[in-house]
C-alpha cells in the first residue's frame, strides 16, 4: 500500500524534572505520568482516530503522549491539533519550497544575520553562537525578523493559496501566479 503521514510533531529534547513538592511521596505510575506531560508532543496528528489510537493505545479523554482529545463517541474533541492528508501535502510542499529558498539564498551568497524576534522572545536568546556572529541591531543593516502569531486557521488559509496545484497557473519573478478559488477549512 501506499505510505501516508501519521502525524508532524516537534518534541523539546530534555530530561524532564518532576516540578512539584510532592514528588518523591507520589506513585511511579503518577510520576509517570507527570514526565510523559512534560514530554507530550506537540503538531499535528492525521485526522484519523484509529492512526490516533496506534500512536496512543491508552487515550482515555486527553492523550499523554500527542495533542488529541478523544471524546466517548470515539470522535475527535475540538481541542485535538489534526490535519488532513491532503493538509499534510501542502505543509510539505511549502518546506521544500522554503528549503529550496533558502539554499539558492545561501548560493547566490546571502549568508546575512537575520534572528527573529516574536513577542518579546529573540532566537538570539538560546543561540550558542552569539558571542561570534556579533549580531547588533544597532548597527545599520541588521535587524530582526518579526514574526507575528497567526491563528491556524490563518496559516491554513494562507498555506492553501500558496500551494493549491489546481490553482497554481505558474510563476513569474519568484512570486505564485494563481486563479482566484475558495478558500476551505482543514
Amino acid at each position: 500500500g501506499s505510505v501516508k503521514p501519521a502525524g508532524m510533531f516537534y518534541f523539546h529534547v530534555a530530561d524532564p524534572m518532576l516540578k512539584c513538592d510532592n514528588a518523591l511521596s507520589l506513585s511511579t505510575e503518577d510520576q509517570l505520568k507527570k514526565i510523559l506531560k512534560e514530554l507530550k508532543l506537540t503538531g499535528y496528528v492525521l485526522k484519523d482516530t484509529s492512526v490516533a489510537n496506534m500512536m496512543d493505545n491508552n487515550i482515555d479523554g486527553y492523550s499523554n503522549l500527542i495533542p488529541v482529545q478523544l471524546l466517548k463517541s470515539g470522535d475527535f474533541g475540538a481541542k485535538s491539533s489534526l490535519c488532513s492528508e491532503e493538509g499534510f501535502h501542502i505543509l510539505q510542499e511549502h518546506a521544500k519550497r522554503t528549503l529550496i529558498a533558502a539554499a539558492q539564498r545561501m548560493l547566490e551568497g546571502d549568508v546575512s544575520i537575520s534572528p527573529y524576534l516574536a513577542a518579546g522572545a529573540k532566537a538570539c536568546d538560546y543561540c550558542e553562537y552569539n558571542s561570534i556572529c556579533r549580531f547588533d541591531p544597532l548597527i545599520p543593516g541588521h535587524q530582526y525578523r518579526k514574526l507575528f502569531c497567526y491563528k491556524d486557521q490563518e496559516v491554513w488559509q494562507w498555506l492553501e493559496q500558496e500551494v493549491d496545484p489546481q490553482r497554481v497557473i505558474g510563476m513569474q519573478d519568484n512570486c505564485w501566479l494563481l486563479k482566484p478559488g475558495k478558500i476551505g477549512s482543514w
